[in-house]
């Protein structure tokens, strides 16, 4: 399964990593993005991932903004999991 993490603190992104590989070691973390728009273009140049975790505070904004500003606001969700530290 391909995932997408956004997540601007090194620590989070890499303690979410290590946990996805050991509950699937088939799960493939496709990118890691750091703001608002840089997970925009992403989005706007690649294949969209199956899965996407979202740290909702970012450098640049709430992650919220990234499905404004992205295709993903005309797409349905049954989940939208979110990580948080603050």
């Amino acid at each position: 399964m391909n995932v997408l993490i956004v997540e601007d603190e090194t620590a989070a992104y890499e303690n979410l990593a290590d946990i996805l590989k050991e509950v699937d070691p088939d799960i493939r973390i496709v990118g890691n993005t750091e703001s608002v728009t840089q997970t925009v273009h992403w989005l706007q140049s690649n294949p969209l991932p199956k899965l996407i975790f979202m740290d909702i505070h970012l450098s640049d904004g709430s992650a919220f903004n990234i499905l404004i500003r992205s295709s993903l606001k005309r797409r349905s969700y049954s989940r939208l999991p979110t990580t948080a530290t603050r």
